[in-house]
């Protein structure tokens, strides 16, 4: 893979840190990457090629490139913490090559924010609210650590304008109170590949952090919020052991929120009634309108309001039009997948407060969850033990 052409630019009112990425080894089109920020945060789009770097090394990994060559000079802490993160991604994956090479100049400076400023992905989701919370709670405002921005991307979950549109509206009210600037970037990074499996397992971690170094002028220190907690951490393209090795010299990325749950995430948000007004967890975007920004009815949402139902807020907040959850609503939605965790810990709370109903659903709707994970753990074991990861060798390539 070639990263070649780095170059700053105006484009319709925006200005936008561009690239052009070509495969060397895989049989996949060359193209035009970017990332944009509204004419105001001009100052603030870094020209150095870490924001590429970040985002591709993943996809040129898994798709089996060789190298990344790059025309401009690279941060040596940068350099030797992708190779650490390339390393995990190959054990956890049972990838049998060498971690690519990365051919670039070292560079003998840096590009530093003139001065320590903190920021955060924001997405109105309850990871990344609480993450806002904490840190408001626990850092004076003239802390350097004190959250300043919060970032928003168009392009890497929220894909349509519209929508994208409704989002922002929603996230700028809660950012003029919060004494947070919010920070729109746009970006087509995640062409590099589109697939949702590859997003969870490999990308998300990667492609944040591109976006955090396109702005590496302006922040010293990135949060990501993490959506699982210490006991419940799996090897995925979110994690504490990957994000925080994405990080370059001048740049900090850091993963947030490992030692709280989702319940008790909720738990701290239980007092805040800005971010309960201004929730927004729902993936199914194409419903998104200027009223509401989640359904109601999917498994995020469905997640949610039983925690505002335990912490007995889900009737203080208008981001959700019921102000409970029937058995109806539960039997209807699929927990299928990662999701498990998240149910587990609300089933005593349930029972407690009188909502036993929803708490024997709930078992009855995990237990065939529980017995697949753990036939699927048992077949893993074997496949490691005995086979040698063949099973998962086997899997990778019907996948590819």
């Amino acid at each position: 893979m070639k990263i070649s052409d780095l170059r700053v630019e105006r484009v319709g009112g925006m200005a936008r840190l561009a690239a052009s990425i070509c495969w060397e080894d895989s049989d996949r089109p060359a193209g035009e990457y970017y990332y944009a920020t509204p004419e105001e945060f001009a100052q603030d789009v870094t020209p150095a090629p870490h924001a590429f770097l970040c985002a591709a090394i993943m996809p040129a990994l898994e798709a089996g490139e060789q190298r990344i060559l790059l025309e401009d000079e690279v941060c040596p802490v940068l350099q030797e913490n992708l190779i650490t993160v390339m390393q995990l991604m190959q054990h956890w994956n049972r990838l049998e090559r060498a971690p690519l090479r990365i051919e670039a100049k070292t560079a003998s400076r840096v590009l530093a924010a003139p001065s320590p400023r903190a920021g955060l992905f924001l997405t109105g989701g309850v990871d990344s609210l609480a993450t806002l919370r904490v840190n408001r709670l626990q850092y004076p405002s003239t802390h350097p650590g004190s959250v300043k921005d919060g970032i928003i991307v168009f392009g890497l979950e929220v894909e349509a304008l519209d929508a994208f549109r409704h989002v922002l509206k929603s996230l700028s009210s809660l950012a003029d109170h919060s004494g947070v600037t919010l920070l729109p970037v746009y970006t087509n990074i995640r062409q590099l590949n589109s697939d949702w499996r590859f997003w969870y397992s490999y990308f998300m971690g990667a492609a944040l952090s591109g976006v955090a170094h396109a702005l590496g002028r302006r922040l010293s220190i990135v949060s990501i919020a993490s959506d699982y907690d210490i006991p419940h951490l799996k090897p995925h393209g979110s994690h504490p052991l990957v994000e925080p090795h994405f990080s370059s010299y001048d740049l900090r990325i850091r993963c947030d929120g490992i030692t709280l749950s989702r319940l008790a995430k909720i738990r701290v948000l239980a007092d805040w009634d800005l971010g309960l007004q201004h929730l927004r967890v729902c993936n199914k975007t194409e419903q998104y309108s200027a009223d509401h920004l989640n359904c109601g009815e999917c498994e995020k949402c469905l997640r949610t309001m039983l925690g505002l139902l335990i912490v007995g807020r889900l009737d203080a907040t208008s981001a959700f039009r019921r102000t409970d959850v029937s058995e109806a609503l539960v039997a209807g939605v699929d927990l299928g997948g990662n999701v498990r965790p998240y149910y587990e810990e609300m089933l005593g709370p349930l029972e407690h407060m009188g909502r036993s109903d929803l708490a024997r659903l709930l078992r009855r709707k995990l237990a065939p969850a529980g017995r697949a994970l753990a036939l699927r753990r048992t077949i893993a074991r074997f496949d490691r033990d005995h086979l040698n990861g063949s099973l998962m060798k086997l899997r990778q390539y019907v996948r590819g």
